[in-house]
């Protein structure tokens, strides 16, 4: 059974209208990921862009999979404080 994942309208609201605005934010965003430090940017391109497991990114970056979970929040909360600043 596929687990359901709800939707928050508002969050669909705030989606961007134009593909010229999806566009700069795409890039805004792969800006973001180049500045995070080394790990951090391995692990979140192995586990979003490369669609690996942590376990499974733990084992290319030859660290155990708890570290990859700890570099993964870092990562987000990263992520957020500089995506936060740009808007």
């Amino acid at each position: 059974m596929a687990r359901e994942i709800p939707v928050d309208p508002e969050h669909l609201a705030r989606r961007p209208a134009s593909e010229s605005q999806r566009s700069e934010e795409h890039e805004t965003l792969i800006d973001a990921v180049e500045e995070l430090p080394e790990l951090e940017r391995s692990v979140v391109e192995l586990l979003v862009w490369g669609g690996l497991t942590k376990v499974e990114a733990a084992e290319m970056l030859g660290i155990s999979r708890s570290y990859v979970h700890k570099l993964w929040r870092r990562a987000r909360v990263l992520l957020k404080d500089q995506l936060s600043n740009n808007y």
